[in-house]
């Protein structure tokens, strides 16, 4: 069976509810999709299964054991890179696929040619300055910018997409380092000399790695906080209603873990389905649904 055969079967039920103009816009389009573990692996499963063929995927990272939650681990994947392990099952699934790998992740000197012509930009990696740079690319280019995740992070039951339809001149990212800073525990200092490095397109690979180790502490300090104040509401928040207690536990198993261990799979699975139905709003031109969801 041929390529051209191949697709044509894959797809068929596609046909129940979609019209041929609607399906050539689906295939035609192309996502920019950085980070392809968690949300992002399930994210990019859904949109292949919908006849998403043109990718551009990013991802620095490989697999660890402690990677369950993420569709493409298995036990065979385990120390493979997340991009290659991706790959492999986009050519599974569809091998008419086109994808551009980012291997390197997303830097301030790759992300004006990861997010050009792009129909959608789709951030769902765990780095700070990557968010920073895409954010300020989807703005300037003008393009549609979506993060499926909670709605706040200690909001562990609360899922949604965020959305921002840079499309609308009046949407532009504003680079305020004051917010930015309260927000994620990243120095004003570090932040003005971040978006230096993102209007030049030059990388400083130390200081992204100080900003991702500022925004950690900051994650693991306000845990810390909530459970030495014994603030209730805080803590069962984020531990789905676990309480102080078994939070005093994780935090002594997990000292350098604990502030991203509580997603579990079917809640990933859940945040792709809805960032996946939000890209092919954006594509078949549709208002963009961001329903809050929660388990």
């Amino acid at each position: 069976m041929n390529a051209e055969d191949i697709h044509s079967n894959i797809f068929i039920m596609q046909k129940q509810y979609l019209n041929d103009s609607d399906q050539k816009k689906i295939t035609a389009s192309h996502i920019a999709l950085a980070g392809v573990g968690g949300i992002g692996g399930y994210v990019l499963e859904s949109l292949i299964r919908n006849d998403f063929s043109n990718f551009r995927i990013s991802d620095c990272d490989t697999h660890e054991f402690s990677n369950y939650r993420q569709l493409y681990m298995t036990l065979n994947t385990v120390g493979v890179s997340k991009i290659e392990a991706a790959i492999d099952r986009i050519q599974l699934i569809n091998p008419s696929c086109s994808v551009a790998k980012y291997p390197e992740g997303i830097r301030p000197s790759n992300a004006r040619e990861f997010c050009e012509n792009a129909d959608a930009i789709l951030q769902q990696t765990d780095s700070i300055s990557a968010l920073l740079v895409l954010k300020y690319w989807a703005s300037k280019l003008r393009l549609p910018y979506l993060h499926g995740s909670r709605k706040h992070w200690l909001q562990s039951c609360s899922l949604t997409v965020a959305f921002k339809d840079y499309r609308d001149s009046s949407n532009a990212f504003e680079y305020d380092c004051k917010d930015i800073s309260k927000r994620y525990g990243i120095s004003e200092n570090r932040l003005k000399e971040f978006f230096v490095c993102i209007e030049s397109e030059k990388d400083n690979f130390e200081l992204e790695k100080q900003m991702q180790h500022e925004n950690a502490a900051f994650r693991r300090n306000t845990l810390q906080k909530f459970v030495d104040e014994q603030d209730i509401d805080a803590i069962a928040n984020f531990t789905g209603g676990k309480g102080n207690e078994h939070m005093k536990n994780v935090i002594d198993k997990y000292p350098n873990k604990f502030d991203k261990l509580r997603i579990a799979p079917e809640q990933a699975m859940l945040m792709g389905a809805l960032v996946t139905g939000a890209v092919k709003d954006i594509v078949l031109g549709k208002e963009v649904n961001t329903p809050l969801v929660t388990l």
